[in-house]
């Protein structure tokens, strides 16, 4: 459906976004994520039209719309501010695009309820007396009244507290799955990105670093930036030593034994790192894997059912978490300051790439 190529941006010497490439198929939901600077916010200013690309081009449906206006391109954008009329109504504000494109009024109310607000409780009110999570709503049925064929959504729900974010993310993924409309999301949350998402694409530094689907990128990164930013997870520098029949033998200085590992051999050469994620570990009093660290624990916090336990290496030097169900803590009598063993299956740790 849409076809981003070679893309673009620079400011003078700088650039924010370099030589980007990716497709977007009709009704997907797309996340792009990257730490502050990476480049998303850019990319979707570019794909409504709010910005010109430096180099690369746009095609929907094989049609190039890189230089068409914000007016004339099928999509619509939510944005952060939500950018709603203060002025103008509830009603007004979903009538402003539907006027535009000289469709019917009565539409307002199949908006509104769209996004699970009542027309006669709502349709009247000015924005001021709303709240965080009504008005995020109304933005979000203006922002559909235009009947794009693609929503850009610029981290909607940042500014919203933990539970009306988490009633909104269902309700994004309800609507979205309903009007099979393509949706594309930049988000600082990897958490809203692994939940909302059929394909996250992770950015640095302007290029994309890795894409894929919520679980291939948490659970199979090629990387260790992608690794290390999808968070939870203890990284261990490894030299390959030998590789056999899909199997590779590594080393790490944080380990005193070698360990073997299941991962496709003519990657070996390429393989610095291991990754193991917080939930495959566990802190134990003795040892019961080949694969375990001589630890102190730091500190042990409550995670609902779960233990955070946060320890350090003997010689000071490194720090591993591991999340473990709290009754094992209190079973094996685990507490701060206890010298202990952190340990996980060799077959959970994941082998990747600079």
């Amino acid at each position: 459906m849409l076809q981003i190529r070679n893309l673009t941006k620079q400011y003078g010497k700088t650039e924010a976004v370099s030589d980007v490439s990716f497709d977007i198929d009709q009704g997907e939901f797309v996340s792009l994520v990257g730490p502050s600077g990476s480049g998303k916010t850019t990319i979707l200013r570019i794909l409504s039209g709010h910005l010109s690309p430096t180099d690369g081009t746009i095609e929907l449906r094989s049609e190039d719309i890189t230089d068409t206006s914000p007016q004339q391109r099928p999509t619509s954008q939510v944005f952060q501010s939500l950018a709603l009329f203060p002025h103008l109504t509830v009603r007004e504000n979903v009538l402003f695009p539907i006027r535009l494109q000289d469709r019917d009024a009565q539409q307002v109310d199949k908006w509104l309820r769209r996004v699970q607000l009542d027309p006669e409780e709502y349709a009247d009110k000015n924005p001021a007396e709303l709240s965080g999570g009504e008005r995020q709503r109304v933005a979000l049925a203006r922002s559909l009244a235009y009947e794009p064929d693609i929503l850009l959504l610029d981290e909607p729900l940042a500014s919203l507290d933990y539970v009306l974010r988490k009633e909104l993310q269902r309700e994004l993924t309800r609507l979205q799955t309903k009007l099979g409309r393509t949706f594309v999301y930049v988000t600082h949350s990897l958490e809203a990105a692994m939940l909302l998402s059929d394909r996250i694409i992770v950015l640095n530094q302007g290029t994309i670093v890795e894409q894929g689907t919520p679980s291939e990128i948490y659970n199979q990164p090629e990387t260790r930036f992608v690794a290390d930013f999808m968070g939870d997870a203890n990284i261990f520098p490894i030299s390959v030593k030998s590789r056999t029949n899909g199997h590779i033998e590594v080393i790490s200085d944080s380990l005193d034994t070698e360990i073997k590992l299941s991962a496709r051999s003519d990657l070996a050469s390429e393989f610095t790192h291991m990754v193991v994620r917080h939930t495959q570990c566990e802190v134990r009093p003795d040892p019961t894997e080949a694969t375990s660290l001589a630890v102190e624990i730091d500190s042990i916090m409550f995670k609902s059912n779960n233990a955070i336990v946060e320890t350090t290496s003997l010689d000071g030097a490194n720090r591993y978490v591991s999340e473990m169900p709290y009754d094992r803590v209190h079973e094996r009598g685990l507490s701060e300051g206890d010298e202990c063993y952190i340990q996980w299956d060799p077959e959970s740790a994941i082998l990747t790439t600079e």
